[in-house]
C-alpha cells in the first residue's frame, strides 16, 4: 500500500509546480552618495511575456529573485510632503528623479550565474 502511494505521488509530481527558474540579484542603491533608507526596486523584463520582479530597498541594499535576461530597472522611494490628504493621511511623494523610474535609463543583464548578478546603482538628483 505504501509503495502504491509513493508511485502515485511520483507520477503526479511533488510539491509546487515548477516554473521558470529565477536567480538571486543583489546590490546597493545610493542617492547623492547616501544609501536609500527605504524604497523599492523593480526589474522590468525587456522581453515581452516575462513578469516584473521587485523587492524592498532597506538601508541601501536589496535582494530580489528574477528570471535571466535584459531588464529595465526602476527605483522608487517616497517621503512625506508635510501635507495631509482628504482622509487625514500624510501625502507621500516619490523623491527619486524620473530618469530612475517612470523614464528609467537604468538597465541590468541578469544571468543564470548568481555570482555575476550584483548591480549597484549610484543615483544623482543633479546631472
Amino acid at each position: 500500500m505504501v509503495s502504491l502511494c509513493v508511485i502515485g505521488a511520483a507520477a503526479m509530481g511533488c510539491g509546487a509546480p515548477a516554473g521558470p527558474k529565477k536567480f538571486q540579484v543583489t546590490g546597493k542603491v545610493t542617492l547623492d552618495g547616501q544609501p536609500i533608507q527605504k524604497g523599492y526596486i523593480i526589474f522590468q523584463p525587456v522581453k515581452a511575456g516575462d513578469p516584473p520582479e521587485g523587492a524592498e530597498i532597506l538601508d541601501g541594499k536589496y535582494v530580489v529573485r528574477t528570471m535571466p535576461g535584459d531588464k529595465k530597472v526602476e527605483i522608487k522611494a517616497s517621503k512625506s510632503t508635510g501635507e495631509k490628504s482628504g482622509k487625514g493621511d500624510e501625502v507621500q511623494e516619490n523623491y527619486i528623479p524620473p530618469q530612475y523610474n517612470v523614464k528609467t535609463e537604468l538597465t541590468a543583464k541578469v544571468t543564470d550565474k548568481e555570482s555575476t548578478n550584483q548591480f549597484d546603482f549610484t543615483l544623482k538628483t543633479k546631472p
